[in-house]
């Protein structure tokens, strides 16, 4: 993980955005957003199940298209998320809870990379119109409450719809 992501995560991002995949306490890359993954057999395209249980705080269901405009879009907005999904050429909604990414190259670390801000899954509507660095709006089960830059984050949970309920579970609702 870059250290501009791991200062991300410090800040909350990773409570505020659910991800694709995440990674494990024991290193290990699992499925977060996604129930299963599978390469092709000449390794050129990534498919991913996803969960079909997800919303965003508006009740806005966190779907193939929805991952698609995510995707589609962080690699125009960071220049190290851009280095990471690299490989990816195209992203294609299967059907309603399944994309297809399309690689230049066969590549095992695109799973890895959706594990950090290049899978974190922003609400359409901020993607479309919003500016995701003042207006924060994920799937996850936290939003932000106050935020002092440099100083302070308060976040609060504020999902009784969350589809983990064991999930993302801070020791409080205040980290700086």
């Amino acid at each position: 993980m870059a250290a501009s992501e791991l200062a991300s995560f410090k800040f909350g991002l990773a409570a505020i955005y659910d991800r694709l995949f995440t990674i494990s306490s024991t290193g290990d890359v699992e499925g977060m957003l996604v129930t299963s993954s599978e390469y092709s057999d000449d390794g050129r395209t990534l498919t991913l199940a996803l969960r079909d249980d997800v919303t965003f705080r508006d009740g806005t269901a966190l779907d193939a298209q929805v991952v698609k405009v995510n995707l589609d879009v962080h690699g125009l907005q960071s220049p190290v998320v851009h280095t990471l999904m690299e490989p990816v050429e195209a992203v294609t909604v299967v059907d309603d809870h399944t994309v297809a990414l399309n690689l230049t190259t066969p590549t095992t670390a695109i799973p890895e990379a959706l594990a950090g801000m290049a899978g974190m899954m922003m609400h359409p509507d901020l993607v479309a119109n919003g500016d995701p660095a003042t207006e924060p709006n994920g799937s996850g089960a936290y939003s932000v409450e106050s935020y002092a830059p440099q100083e302070r984050l308060t976040l609060v949970r504020d999902r009784e719809d969350y589809w983990d309920a064991d999930a993302a579970q801070l020791a409080g609702s205040n980290t700086s």
